[in-house]
């Protein structure tokens, strides 16, 4: 009898612990990233040739204790947690800890928009956590949200006054990709000016992230003897790179690759109704935040025109350009509704209007009209190639070294 009733009040107290964090609706939007994401984690390490350059690069540091990196400029942090991970539990390790990060980003950007009174905050939540780039890098073991976790818990812990902590976090998104510096350094310029009586905290936690930060690329750089061209991309050759083909993969990359056509257009929509009410967002206190998130966003899109290739490049921006439009459609939540349709549909269908003449090293197209699979249908297609191939590329893994252009 005794054991009937322990097991009641355990159940109990699970059914009560369960509906109090379902009543909050932060919680109720992790649960279901949760939900959503984990059945992927199982399909093997992702499809980006660069996961397998990264396990290649910390396997290779096993057998002969000689850093190279797996590709440039140097992932270190990242490439050192996937050594640990993958030794330990393989591809689910791996990914869980992308799956780990992105819940991370859900939950910082949730508390960051609530602090600052975001509109419609769980909404945008929602469409960051169903972008299509977003989701697949959630369930796969690739660079992009391990560093925007360290990067964003830093912003996190910064405005709450634990600067240490910050500088560490960001220094660590630092290492684990170097173009989270431009982020973090804009981030870091914001909450300097806006918090006065920090300034000397802000600036120590500055001075540990710019410390740190080039700390992790001390191997990288004596890997490369010291020359600093292991900074520069090394993708393609001139030919791929004149004005006109470097635009066009530019705009084209970002309208039908990263977004489509509707989401685009509803992400210029809001931009210019900022823009036309500037005056009046500039009383409101949380204008140096859209300013701050404005200049974010132009700093990864400048970056992004000077190397046009992988879209998920962009990702840094999608927090950003989510807030801006929380605030432009404040009074109009159909649209950020009709956003969020847009975005999720894509992970499904894609509109294309050209077609590259050279898969990879395209300097030509094809153009009409197209619907196509969505982006997380072609990644699950190509996953579930590879763990039919033993979970790796079914090619040559030494014709993997280049970036697509197309």
């Amino acid at each position: 009898m005794g054991c009937l009733k322990t097991k009641a009040r355990i159940d109990m107290k699970i059914k009560q612990t369960f509906e109090k964090v379902w009543a909050s609706p932060d919680n109720r939007i992790l649960l279901l990233a949760l939900l959503i994401y984990l059945p992927y984690i199982f399909l093997g390490y992702g499809s980006d040739f660069d996961s397998y350059n990264v396990l290649w690069a910390g396997r290779n540091y096993v057998e002969t204790l000689d850093y190279v990196p797996s590709r440039v400029p140097g992932f270190v942090v990242y490439e050192a947690l996937v050594l640990a991970l993958d030794t330990i539990g393989g591809s689910l390790l791996t990914n869980l800890l992308s799956l780990g990060m992105s819940l991370l980003i859900l939950w910082t950007f949730m508390r960051i928009c609530r602090e600052y009174c975001i509109p419609h905050y769980h909404l945008l939540a929602a469409t960051l956590m169903l972008h299509p780039f977003y989701w697949v890098n959630s369930t796969c073991t690739m660079d992009y949200l391990i560093a925007m976790g360290f990067a964003f818990s830093g912003f996190y812990q910064l405005l709450k006054g634990k600067h240490t902590v910050a500088g560490i976090l960001m220094a660590l998104g630092i290492g684990s990709r170097l173009t989270t510096l431009i982020y973090v350094g804009i981030f870091l310029m914001w909450v300097f000016f806006t918090r006065p009586g920090e300034r000397k905290a802000i600036i120590r936690a500055g001075l540990i992230t710019g410390f740190l930060g080039m700390l992790f690329y001390v191997p990288p750089a004596d890997f490369s003897e010291w020359n600093t061209n292991f900074l520069q991309p090394s993708v393609a050759t001139e030919e791929f790179w004149t004005l006109p083909l470097r635009a066009g993969r530019f705009v084209y990359k970002n309208l039908f690759y990263f977004w489509n056509p509707l989401a685009f257009a509803i992400l210029v929509w809001g931009a210019a109704r900022l823009a036309l009410n500037f005056r009046r967002e500039m009383k409101k206190e949380i204008f140096s935040l859209l300013l701050t998130a404005a200049a974010i966003i132009l700093g990864v899109e400048l970056f992004y025109f000077r190397l046009p290739t992988e879209p998920a490049y962009l990702l840094p921006t999608v927090p950003f350009w989510l807030i801006l439009l929380g605030v432009a459609f404040q009074k109009k939540r159909h649209v950020l509704v009709l956003l969020l349709a847009a975005v999720f549909t894509f992970n499904f269908v894609s509109v294309n209007i050209a077609r590259p003449d050279l898969k990879n090293y395209a300097t030509g197209a094809e153009y009409g009209l197209w619907i196509e699979p969505g982006h997380l249908v072609n990644d699950t297609r190509v996953r579930l190639e590879y763990l039919a191939c033993g979970n790796q590329p079914c090619i040559d893994l030494e014709k993997t070294g280049q970036d697509s252009l197309d």
